[in-house]
């Protein structure tokens, strides 16, 4: 399963049916041996949840076999992904790293209300999202403010996670997910080919941290390097942004592919060689 998803979800029964789904969807066709090794459940467990998936899907799904193999398919796929959907309507930690990303600045009393969950319940929240935050992300939610805090790269590159990569996400936050990934800004043809979706994706998380007073800092070290992706970006698309937001955003939206081509990797070294040390606001991780 994907390694933020299954941070984010709570509920030990959600998380076993997400996993076995994920292992039937992606299988098909499946001993129940490989069910086990790959899910790490017992014998037990997985027959008592297949049981209970089928009876909470019913006719959307077919799902068949016993304890030596199963066979699964989809008879209702939009019905299917609803009730999945439905699975992580009382999973609040996403609507707490949702609302901490939209700038909320509660105390732990107040988002204990505003999330409607027990003092446990919420220290168990901030507990399981500060071990992922650190250990993917190298940042923090700091402990009297609740916001997150550490270099903006990771912050970035979290938030780029949260919203673009996960497999599936609660209705109450479907209508801001597809809007986040509605295409808004056009791309004119230029030297290089920027990636549409990682731009948009890119501006969408840049705009929010700048509108929050979170931007990118100048590098003085690579002034000359900062100014040449600034003008590579102005070049083929007009977004109002601060320059060391244009620089990384011209950075992180280049189309990989185009560099397979040996002569393009050569025209990108000399036009922007000073640029291979400069600090984008993405944080390697695999989640």
């Amino acid at each position: 399963m994907h390694i933020l998803f299954d941070h984010l979800v709570m509920a030990d029964k959600t998380k076993r049916w997400l996993l076995l789904l994920a292992t039937l969807e992606e299988e098909e066709h499946v001993t129940a041996q490989t069910l086990a090794k790959q899910t790490g459940f017992g014998r037990r467990t997985i027959i008592e949840d297949i049981k209970a998936i089928k009876d909470y899907f019913g006719e959307r799904i077919h799902l068949i076999g016993d304890e030596k193999g199963y066979h699964f398919s989809f008879l209702n796929p939009k019905e299917y992904y609803e009730k999945k959907q439905a699975l992580l309507n009382e999973e609040k930690l996403f609507l707490f790293v949702d609302q901490l990303a939209a700038g909320k600045c509660l105390d732990n009393q107040q988002w204990m209300a505003y999330l409607d969950v027990s003092s446990a319940s919420f220290q168990r929240m901030k507990r399981q999202l500060q071990t992922l935050l650190t250990t993917y992300y190298g940042i923090k939610i700091e402990s009297k403010t609740n916001q997150l805090w550490g270099e903006e790269a990771g912050i970035r590159q979290f938030l780029y996670d949260f919203y673009f990569t996960l497999p599936l996400y609660p209705r109450f936050l479907s209508e801001h997910i597809q809007d986040l990934h509605q295409e808004k800004v056009a791309i004119q043809d230029g030297p290089w080919h920027l990636d549409q979706t990682l731009f948009n994706q890119w501006l969408k998380l840049a705009k929010q941290r700048v509108d929050q007073g979170h931007c990118l800092q100048e590098q003085v070290a690579h002034k000359q390097a900062q100014t040449t992706l600034i003008q590579a970006l102005d070049q083929q698309v007009s977004v109002f942004l601060p320059g060391p937001e244009k620089a990384a955003l011209f950075l992180l939206s280049l189309d990989e592919s185009q560099f397979l081509n040996p002569l393009i990797q050569q025209a990108f070294t000399r036009t922007f060689s000073p640029a291979s040390e400069y600090e984008l606001p993405m944080h390697k991780t695999d989640a």
